[in-house]
């Protein structure tokens, strides 16, 4: 694989493109040799990037590696701006002794390189509430104390709630890749932002529900139990 010393970014699209394709047919091929092995190492996988995936149904339809790597760019936690879980698969089925290997390496030095010198393309702008979502107008959908609750318990299980929220058109993929690439937030600040774009998406009269659902859909019921507690005991006004 031929590199520039400065690529601009449909070449990286497409060489993320070209690598991601050299694995899927490496592995199809490993499913035909090596009776029972692929199904193993595809559960290994399964297993390895299930808390970041946070959804059973779906890792048990994922039947091949090529169906994982569609639900990992899904969930925005693949693609040509992050290619680790790409090393994570070659690694598995033992491809890092192959050209294709060298060539991901290779490519995460030179995405490595294109950030640091495109800084401000993987910089989100700075947070303004008004712009970002109206909270000042939609807060009161949840109010203060139980946004407090959901950003002190949530940790880094954010991630998983907003790949919830994308899967329900609650938000865009573009707002949580834009989220995930803000290295500057807390877990807590994240769950904040997140919050801010379900209270503005879909329908504000089931918002406990609709926010009921996200929590289980991630396994956290802990959550959403201190929630329902909140709401029912008075104290923290009504939806």
């Amino acid at each position: 694989m031929i590199w520039e010393t400065s690529k601009p970014f449909s070449d990286f699209v497409d060489n993320y493109q070209e690598i991601k394709r050299s694995i899927i047919d490496f592995t199809e091929t490993d499913r035909t040799t090596e009776d029972g092995d692929y199904e193993k190492k595809l559960e290994s996988l399964k297993l390895h990037f299930g808390k970041q995936i946070h959804s059973v149904r779906q890792l048990d339809a994922a039947r091949d590696v090529r169906a994982l790597v569609f639900l990992l760019e899904k969930r925005l936690l693949l693609g040509w701006f992050n290619v680790d879980p790409l090393v994570e698969v070659m690694k598995t089925y033992e491809m890092d002794e192959t050209n294709t290997f060298g060539d991901l390496m290779n490519y995460r030095i030179k995405l490595n390189d294109f950030k640091v010198c495109n800084k401000q393309a993987f910089t989100p702008p700075p947070y303004d509430p008004d712009i970002f979502s109206q909270v000042p107008k939609n807060r009161d959908v949840l109010p203060p104390r139980v946004y407090d609750k959901i950003c002190a318990l949530m940790d880094n299980d954010w991630r998983a709630f907003g790949n919830e929220m994308v899967c329900e058109n609650y938000a865009t993929e573009g707002q949580m890749d834009e989220l995930k690439r803000d290295g500057n937030l807390t877990n807590e600040d994240a769950t904040r932002r997140v919050l801010d774009i379900f209270v503005n998406g879909g329908d504000k009269r089931s918002k406990r529900s609709q926010l009921s659902k996200l929590l289980r859909l991630i396994h956290r019921n802990d959550i959403d139990e201190v929630v329902e507690s909140m709401f029912l005991d008075g104290n923290s006004g009504s939806s």
